[in-house]
């Protein structure tokens, strides 16, 4: 499920609740003021090693797949420099 906020205004503060981690939410807040939101209002979290893994992996194969049909259509690096315009 995705939930959309308005960019420009963050969630208020319901009245009455204390601030969670006092200490840590205001050094989270000096270090970076997006990620003490994200984190303390919106429960993120960092990404876990596997899944980086995951997205760059996928990010090659895509790459890959890429090139791998731009050559099929190029041949060879004469047709390639072919193609090269300066401006």
């Amino acid at each position: 499920m995705v939930e959309c906020f308005d960019d420009t205004v963050g969630l208020p503060w319901a009245a009455g609740h204390t601030l969670p981690l006092a200490p840590v939410s205001l050094e989270l807040q000096n270090l970076c003021a997006f990620r003490a939101y994200s984190e303390l209002r919106l429960g993120s979290s960092e990404l876990g090693g596997a899944q980086l893994v995951s997205l760059r992996t996928s990010a090659g194969q895509l790459l890959h797949a890429s090139l791998q049909v731009l050559w099929r259509q190029l041949r060879d690096s004469e047709t390639l420099a072919g193609h090269t315009t300066v401006t």
